[in-house]
């Protein structure tokens, strides 16, 4: 890595020999004292190139090292302040929402920082992950019609992207998610919707195989709850030895059992 110099209240050796140590504690694993080091940089060299990439580097071991998620951020944010214009600029702010997002779960601060990084977000591939956070953003706020409308719109805008199929799959759980708070015939309205969906993505080509199992024990799920019970009894044993827990799906499959034996008395088994 280049070392930039910009001359400050400091001598140029001794700006050296301060990143310098600063990198040679980090590749010795010793974190907190490589982030002292790297802090004493920025301090010494607060808007010059060597010290923003200081800055960066301790905020980057923060995040991805120290885990101190809160400090990570300020130094992020304040990277961003002077040097909006950085190279390093879109990286950061995807660090920055991924800490808010994942780590912290500040999901409504997510959300307007999602929103402003689609204004320039640089590609297609970029541009359908920040819609899926915003997505999941809302699905975790229990915002679910408006995670319905961005799953959805992520499948619809880039189908191309390796984004597409997870978004279709967190579509139908969104839609699954939703009807459990549902009355009756509203859930069951978003259940079949569910079962087209999930149905849907199986069956399409390309798909990844544990996408495609994800998928048909999610269907199998919404046709239980819509009391298609002889059809979602079929989806499970399809799928019991390819599910990533075999044990939950014999789980279901015994539960179904139960529940058919019981309805076969009354004739309410659903075809």
């Amino acid at each position: 890595m280049s070392v930039v110099l910009a001359l400050g209240g400091c001598t140029t050796d001794n700006l050296v020999s301060r990143y310098l140590l600063a990198e040679r504690l980090w590749t010795e694993g010793k974190y907190p004292a490589a982030v002292q080091e790297f802090d004493r940089v920025t301090q010494m060299d607060p808007r010059g190139k060597t010290g923003l990439q200081a800055l960066l580097r301790s905020a980057n071991t923060q995040n991805l090292f120290l885990k101190n998620y809160p400090e990570a951020l300020k130094k992020y944010e304040n990277y961003l302040e002077r040097a909006p214009q950085s190279p390093f600029a879109w990286e950061t702010k995807k660090q920055i929402g991924e800490i808010l997002y994942q780590k912290l779960e500040k999901y409504d601060q997510a959300l307007a920082l999602y929103d402003e990084m689609l204004k320039s977000a640089p590609n297609p591939e970029e541009a359908a992950g920040i819609h899926f956070r915003i997505a999941k953003s809302l699905f975790y706020l229990w915002r679910f019609p408006e995670a319905v409308s961005e799953f959805k719109g992520i499948t619809k805008k880039f189908p191309q992207t390796h984004w597409a199929d997870q978004a279709q799959y967190e579509w139908g759980m969104a839609l699954y998610t939703q009807a459990a708070k549902m009355s009756a015939q509203e859930a069951n309205r978003l259940y079949a919707q569910g079962i087209q969906v999930f149905r849907e993505l199986a069956q399409k080509k390309g798909v990844k195989l544990e996408l495609v199992v994800l998928a048909q024990f999610a269907e199998a799920s919404c046709l239980e709850e819509v009391g298609q019970l002889e059809e979602a009894s079929t989806k499970y044993r399809a799928i019991l030895t390819s599910y990533p827990t075999p044990s939950v799906v014999q789980i279901k499959l015994n539960r179904l059992k139960v529940r058919m034996k019981q309805s076969s008395t009354s004739g309410e088994v659903k075809q």
